[in-house]
């Protein structure tokens, strides 16, 4: 598991015009980069407007090189001037703004965030802003990396934000650079993505993780297969009437300790980066579902072992379950 996601070319104009105003009063914009802190060696992210202003050395941290793009068709207005980025083949116009920042000496030139994230999944890097916290973590050579690697990155990043906060990522607005084949070892990568943030959210609440069953992964994954294989909607019953506990027995007839289930259609979205995010954030939204990833039921305590089963149906219809059990 590594650092993340898809190659493009393209070539994107974007025009911003930014008034400069007072900086709104608020925690400080953090900016990663790979999964590391960034710090700017020259200013700082800063808001003017309503709008959050990204200082230009973000594209260099990215591998990207950059310098004014001058055109007839472009003319410049005031210091805001359009600059073209470029990395090998990857290329990108992209409109730039002077302001002022009041955290260092002088202006900073930079673009603003709505900006950088039309333009940053063109040029191949993965990117993602989070208005609540006010973080934006990007990811670089997304056509070098494979599917492991992606998969990898965009679940490190669910868990630095369960670290950081407790709580999962915002839900962002998926690009087709995001899906994913559903081949059997990126199922396996996401179902393992998805445990870890639920033993994370278990380690924030002073609570022992969860061991992995293989029993439960089945009959977990069993269920989703039966949901999309029979079109069924989303419940605890499958298409023979069987329950939670008939289908763990099917696998394992000693199993005698009825287990806790929560079933997840990933936010409706087809497989992608944003899967395991999803259906983790489903349950973790809801009071029923946060307390069998707690397993704090009363009638069903100390339940120690998990195992989660995808499945995902030709027209991309994604189907999780969550079986936590004792073993």
């Amino acid at each position: 598991m590594k650092k993340l996601l898809a190659t493009t070319l393209a070539l994107l104009m974007v025009f911003v015009t930014l008034t400069p105003t007072t900086t709104l009063a608020q925690q400080p914009i953090r900016v990663y980069v790979n999964g590391e802190y960034f710090e700017f060696p020259q200013g700082q992210p800063t808001e003017y407007n309503g709008t959050v202003v990204i200082p230009m050395q973000i594209f260099h941290a990215l591998g990207f090189n950059n310098r004014a793009y001058f055109n007839e068709d472009l003319p410049r207005q005031g210091s805001n001037f359009t600059q073209v980025l470029y990395n090998g083949e990857r290329v990108a116009l992209v409109a730039t703004v002077s302001v002022r920042n009041p955290n260092s000496q002088g202006a900073m030139r930079g673009v603003s965030i709505e900006t950088l994230l039309e333009v940053l999944p063109s040029l191949g890097v993965a990117v993602y802003w989070e208005p609540e916290t006010r973080v934006l973590r990007a990811y670089t050579a997304q056509g070098l990396l494979t599917d492991e690697e992606r998969i990898e990155a965009a679940i490190n990043a669910q868990l630095q934000h369960l670290q950081e906060f407790g709580t999962p990522c915002p839900i962002n607005t998926e690009s087709p650079s995001d899906f994913l084949d559903h081949t059997p070892e990126n199922i396996a990568l996401m179902e393992q993505g998805i445990f870890l943030m639920i033993n994370q959210h278990r380690i924030n609440n002073d609570l022992t993780p969860l061991i992995w069953s293989d029993i439960l992964h089945q009959a977990s994954q069993a269920h989703s297969q039966d949901l999309i294989d029979n079109n069924l909607p989303i419940g605890h019953r499958g298409s023979d009437g069987s329950r939670s506990m008939d289908r763990v027995r099917r696998i394992a007839p000693q199993s005698n300790n009825g287990p806790g289930e929560n079933i997840s259609g990933a936010g409706g979205g087809r497989f992608s980066l944003g899967t395991a995010r999803r259906a983790f954030r489903d349950w973790y939204n809801s009071a029923g579902h946060n307390i069998n990833m707690l397993t704090m039921r009363q009638n069903l305590p100390g339940l120690t072992h998990a195992g989660i089963g995808i499945a995902v149906g030709e027209d991309g219809r994604t189907i999780v379950t969550l079986k936590i059990s004792n073993l």
